[in-house]
């Protein structure tokens, strides 16, 4: 159980994250949708513990924690196969080549090139690669899909399904709500410094009918002026 209780982060005098109060089980794929900016990345990074915050954030039986930032590296004169074994090594995880050979050969990257030279979409797929195969509790992936290719996308989004089996805990950001809302147990929703949660699919289309409606009453006032002017 990953548990947040009166978490809230500020940069300066804004307010990003107030009072956010949140419970996340094992076992499920949690979606995290917001507009640009709401604070979903900031959220990820408090809950890795690599951003300071107030309140407090228990993990509860959580031994190893993997993120994907929402824009990846990769160390320079570094192959893709190098980058893997630097990742398992900082968890002192192994994984033998037979193992590597057979997630690459979903992802078809050239492992034995350096990553640095990699497209967006191909690191991301390296870092997908490495956390899959660190066999981390809590896995939190910043925008997972965003650049990736049909074919990949789809192997991500059964990966984390057999992940969820094995009692992992899959935080998702994504602007893709559809998407998300096909394949993830709970949403939450981020928007002006709080977190809406949804606990089950039956929510999920309110959501998305509420956000539909405002855009079309955002369009519809656009054309309204657009013709007024003209």
């Amino acid at each position: 159980m990953l548990s947040i209780s009166g978490l809230s982060k500020s940069y300066g005098k804004s307010c990003v994250l107030k009072n956010v109060s949140v419970s996340y089980r094992a076992g499920q794929i949690h979606g995290l949708v917001g507009d640009n900016g709401a604070g979903k990345t900031t959220l990820l990074g408090c809950i890795a513990g690599y951003k300071g915050y107030a309140g407090s954030i228990e993990r509860a039986g959580i031994k190893s924690v993997g993120l994907l930032p929402a824009e990846p590296y990769a160390f320079p004169r570094v192959t893709g196969r190098e980058f893997i074994s630097f990742c398992l090594n900082a968890k002192k995880v192994e994984a033998s080549s037979a193992e590597i050979n057979a997630l690459n050969a979903l992802f078809e990257l050239p492992l034995e090139k350096y990553a640095a030279h990699y497209s967006t979409g191909m690191l991301k797929k390296l870092h997908i690669m490495s956390l899959i195969l660190q066999k981390n509790d809590l896995l939190l992936l910043d925008e997972p899909f965003n650049g990736l290719d049909i074919s990949s996308s789809s192997y991500v989004t059964e990966m984390l399904k057999k992940l969820r089996q094995k009692e992992v805990i899959v935080i998702v950001s994504s602007h893709a709500l559809h998407h998300l809302s096909g394949f993830c147990d709970t949403i939450s929703f981020v928007h002006g410094g709080a977190v809406d949660f949804l606990p089950s699919r039956e929510n999920f289309g309110a959501l998305i009918k509420t956000i539909e409606l405002q855009a079309q009453s955002k369009i519809e006032g656009y054309f309204q002026l657009r013709s007024a002017a003209s």
